[in-house]
């Protein structure tokens, strides 16, 4: 459509992505941290270029609803995955940074389940790295308060993760879970749990992901088997997503 483009990028930003940004006509704002500052600098340049008039073309649901609107149909998926195979749906591991992806599934499960196309739905497990937890430091906080109050109160459960985050899983280290709510909903309706993985489980996932399919998947995309491999095996199936291509 030849719109411009403004996309804003940490300095460690994977080269080959910086490349297709390039290649693209992006024009691209390198955002680095700042002594003092909280929460994430490239979200905040982007609501900034938001305020002044920018569409917001990102990929969290408070900022663009039309990225849950997708996101929803691979939890139709699974749903269907689940009915066809006859079996009870068990669990379900998701990796989460910012939230989107652990959002549109479980919203796009709660539908399903409307629908009549599950009996039941998957204990939904939330996976983050040991690296940048924000959603399990909310989850172990709103343990017993209702999600309406948590709402209300958001900054007493969910802000900025006070250290610079590191993981080999790179692409889920959003300084703050900003589709929180919904995936706690998601999760406690579930019966489920909020996984914090050891770095150990985040690479040694990846590294099986590479050795026993064939899905050219990154660290972020295979982090939700590390939940699998950070805890004990539940009973029933498992449902394990891998998204992001290794570039």
């Amino acid at each position: 459509a030849a719109w411009p483009l403004d996309v804003f990028i940490p300095p460690d930003a994977s080269p080959a992505v910086v490349a297709r940004l390039k290649d693209l006509g992006a024009d691209i704002t390198v955002c680095d941290r700042k002594a003092g500052e909280t929460g994430d600098p490239c979200v905040t340049a982007f609501r900034a270029a938001v305020r002044d008039g920018a569409l917001p073309f990102g990929v969290q649901g408070p900022d663009n609803g039309l990225a849950i609107e997708g996101g929803r149909t691979l939890g139709f998926e699974i749903a269907e995955t689940l009915a066809a195979a006859g079996s009870e749906p068990g669990t379900l591991y998701v990796q989460v940074g910012g939230g989107a992806l652990a959002s549109a599934l479980a919203q796009g499960l709660f539908q399903a389940l409307a629908a009549g196309r599950l009996a039941r739905m998957p204990r939904i497990v939330a996976l983050q790295t040991e690296g940048c937890a924000p959603l399990a430091r909310a989850f172990g906080k709103a343990t017993d308060i209702a999600l309406d109050a948590a709402a209300k109160h958001r900054t007493n459960y969910m802000w900025a993760w006070e250290s610079v985050p590191h993981s080999l899983a790179h692409g889920i280290l959003d300084d703050e879970t900003y589709d929180w709510l919904e995936i706690l909903k998601g999760v406690r309706t579930s019966g489920g749990a909020v996984v914090v993985a050891p770095e150990s489980a985040v690479e040694r996932a990846y590294d099986l992901g590479k050795r026993h399919t064939a899905i050219a998947a990154s660290a972020t995309g295979t982090a939700g088997l590390a939940g699998l491999l950070s805890g004990p095996l539940p009973p029933g199936p498992v449902t394990v997503l891998f998204s992001g291509i290794d570039r």
